[in-house]
C-alpha cells in the first residue's frame, strides 16, 4: 500500500479532498496556477483577499470565471477580512464594499467567506495608534495585537460598545450573505478575543445567524493555544473550513504539514471524531527556498503521508487487537 491508496480508506475518504489558498494577481498567470493544483492532486481552490480588490478596481470576472472553469477545480471560499470602518472609512461606504464583495463571491459559486472578528481598516493610519504598539505588532503580529486592539477601542467608543457594533454588522452581513447563499466563518486566533474556538462560539451564539462558523487556522491556534487536536475538538459542529499549515509555536511561518512542531495524525483523527465533511484547505505562504508548484505539492504529499501513517497505525492497533 502507497500514500496514494488513502483515497480508498474509507475512515479518511473525506480529508482526502485538498484545497489550496490562490492569488489571482497578475490576472495573467492566474490559469497557470490552477493548473499546478491540478496536477498535484487538489480538488478545491480558496481565494486570497486581493480578489475582492481585483474585480473592485479591474471590473468583471470573466477571466477569473473561465480560468477555473477550464481547470475543473471546485471553489470553496475566499478571504473577505476587512470589516470594520476605522480612520478614514465610513459604515456606509463599507457596506457598500461588503455587498459588492458578496456579490462577487455568489457569482463565483463560493460557498463561504472568511472574516477576523476584530478587522478595522486604517489601523496603520499615522495617529491612530502608538509608534510603540505598531512596531511591537510588526516584530510579531500574533504576541503585539492585544495592544492593537485594546488601544484601537479607546479610539472607537471604548471595548464594549465596538463589540457590540461589531456584532450588529456581522448580523448585518450574515443576513446579506445568506441572500445569496453563502455562509461566514471567523477564523480562530487572529486576535486575543478569538485565542480559543470556545470564545469564537460564543460570539456566534451571540450574534446569532445559522449561517456563520468557524475556519480553523492551524498555524494561529498552534501559538496561541499550542494544542491544535483540541482546537478541533473544541470547535466541533461548528467547523466549516481550515487554513491548514504548520510552524513551531512561535512565528506565523505558513510551513507544509510537518515542517513545524502540529501534531498532525492527532489532528487527522479530531477532525474525524467531529464528523468534518472536509475538504482540508491549506493556506501557504511565501515559498521558503522552492518554487510555488514544488512547494504546494509538498503541502498535498505531506498531508497524505499523515493520512496515510495515522490509517496504517490504526490497522496495526485493530490486527493487534484481534489478535
Amino acid at each position: 500500500m502507497n500514500s496514494g491508496d488513502i483515497q480508498e480508506i474509507e475512515p479518511f475518504r473525506n480529508l482526502s479532498a485538498l484545497g489550496m489558498i490562490v492569488t489571482v494577481n497578475p490576472v495573467e498567470r492566474f490559469p497557470d496556477r490552477l493548473s499546478a493544483l491540478v496536477e498535484a492532486g487538489y480538488e478545491y481552490l480558496y481565494f486570497a483577499d486581493e480578489l475582492f480588490s481585483h474585480v473592485r478596481e479591474r471590473g468583471g470576472i470573466s477571466e477569473i470565471k473561465k480560468a477555473v472553469a477550464d481547470s475543473g477545480l471546485k471553489v470553496r471560499s475566499a478571504h473577505f477580512k476587512y470589516l470594520y470602518p476605522g480612520p478614514g472609512d465610513t459604515l456606509e461606504g463599507l457596506k457598500e464594499n461588503h455587498l459588492r464583495d458578496l456579490d462577487t463571491a455568489a457569482e463565483l459559486g463560493l460557498q463561504c467567506v472568511t472574516t477576523h472578528y476584530l478587522s478595522i481598516t486604517g489601523m496603520g493610519e499615522p495617529g491612530f495608534l502608538t509608534a510603540a504598539t505598531l512596531a511591537a505588532f510588526s516584530r510579531n503580529w500574533i504576541h503585539g495585537v492585544e495592544a492593537v486592539y485594546e488601544e484601537a477601542f479607546l479610539k472607537l467608543g471604548g471595548k464594549e460598545t465596538f463589540l457590540a457594533r461589531n456584532n450588529d454588522l456581522y448580523r448585518w452581513l450574515c443576513d446579506e450573505a445568506a441572500r445569496r447563499n453563502l455562509a461566514i466563518t471567523i477564523e480562530t486566533a487572529t486576535c486575543h478575543l478569538t485565542k480559543r474556538p470556545a470564545q469564537i462560539i460564543r460570539h456566534i451564539e451571540e450574534i446569532g445567524r445559522p449561517n456563520l462558523g468557524i475556519c480553523l487556522d492551524s498555524g494561529h491556534s498552534h501559538i496561541m493555544m499550542g494544542d491544535v487536536p483540541s482546537a478541533v475538538r473544541e470547535c466541533g459542529q461548528w467547523l466549516m473550513e481550515t487554513h491548514f499549515h504548520d510552524n513551531f509555536g512561535d512565528r506565523d511561518l505558513h510551513r507544509p504539514p510537518g515542517i513545524g512542531t502540529i501534531r498532525w495524525r492527532e489532528v487527522i483523527l479530531a477532525l474525524r471524531e467531529i464528523g468534518f465533511p472536509g475538504p482540508v484547505t491549506f493556506e501557504m505562504g511565501a515559498p521558503s527556498h522552492q518554487s510555488h508548484e514544488e512547494e504546494i505539492r509538498l503541502y498535498a504529499r505531506n498531508w497524505r503521508e499523515f493520512l496515510y501513517a495515522t490509517a496504517a497505525q490504526e490497522a496495526w492497533e485493530k490486527a493487534q487487537g484481534e489478535e
